[in-house]
């Protein structure tokens, strides 16, 4: 779970395309379980990282709009681990100290109004 908090400023490239970019601090929870045994092992970070955007509106000159949104969300590495389990048939399993890649693309398609 990736949860982003990123003051940004924007620029209107064209009537319809605006571009973003800010820095961002990013929570990180990493947990190690299932959907039956969910919480054996659990680590929470803060990453400092950034976040660009590109959306799209159409039509530019309407109350109600429809909107295209793509943001990067790089927040570089977190590691899990070490943790120790049991797995579904009672075995010991060691899990190592693992960097795990978080950065992430985003994308969404939205309907949006202008006052």
């Amino acid at each position: 779970n990736i949860a982003t908090l990123a003051p940004m400023a924007w620029y209107d490239a064209a009537p319809a395309l605006r571009l973003g970019a800010g820095p961002a601090i990013h929570r990180v929870d990493l947990e190690l379980g299932s959907p039956g045994n969910p919480g054996e092992g659990n680590a929470r970070s803060w990453k400092p990282g950034f976040v660009v955007e590109a959306a799209l509106t159409f039509p530019v000159d309407t109350p109600v709009y429809f909107v295209a949104l793509a943001q990067y969300r790089w927040a570089g590495n977190a590691t899990a681990g070490p943790w120790q389990g049991t797995s579904l048939t009672g075995v010991h399993v060691d899990f190592p100290s693992t960097s795990i890649r978080v950065s992430h693309a985003f994308v969404a398609l939205g309907i949006g109004g202008r006052f």
